[in-house]
């Protein structure tokens, strides 16, 4: 009886393992899809591609990244981000992932916090939808809005 007992108390427990590990596969999967279009900005300004760094931010991101870098156009803006950062950085940028550690979002808004691979010190991105794209609007622990409890 005991040997049963014991058998079937360890098969609850790795089944609670085994389900907690599939769970936080999930949620893995799930965030580092929701960190997409911010994985695909960190890799186009490590390569310096100008056109598609610029396309992946909305209005509100291009004009920020051009007032932050001082510079009349969104291009020049990341020509400049991208001079700025040493070999290195931008080997990171290009090679590296993001580590999404949290997202929260509503009905046309979403935050993601960063961890890991966060070379431009971002924290936290926005990301809004317009015309059917997502895009990123704003940048930085200022900005966040929604606050998921997690």
């Amino acid at each position: 009886m005991g040997l049963k007992r014991t058998a079937a108390g360890l098969a609850v427990v790795v089944g609670g393992v085994v389900g907690l590990s599939l769970i936080s596969r999930g949620c893995q999967a799930f965030l580092k899809s929701d960190g997409a279009t911010v994985q695909a900005y960190y890799h186009a300004i490590g390569s310096g591609d100008t056109a598609k760094a610029c396309g992946l931010l909305g209005d509100a991101g291009r004009a920020k990244l051009q007032a932050e870098r001082q510079e009349p156009t969104c291009e020049d803006a990341v020509r400049s981000l991208t001079a700025s950062l040493d070999q290195a950085k931008r080997d990171q940028l290009v090679n590296g992932e993001i580590t999404v550690n949290d997202s929260a979002s509503t009905f046309s808004r979403k935050e993601i916090t960063l961890t890991d691979g966060d070379v431009l010190g971002y924290v936290v991105i926005v990301l809004e939808v317009h015309n059917g794209r997502e895009a990123i609007t704003d940048w930085g622990r200022e900005s966040q809005q929604i606050f998921s409890g997690g």
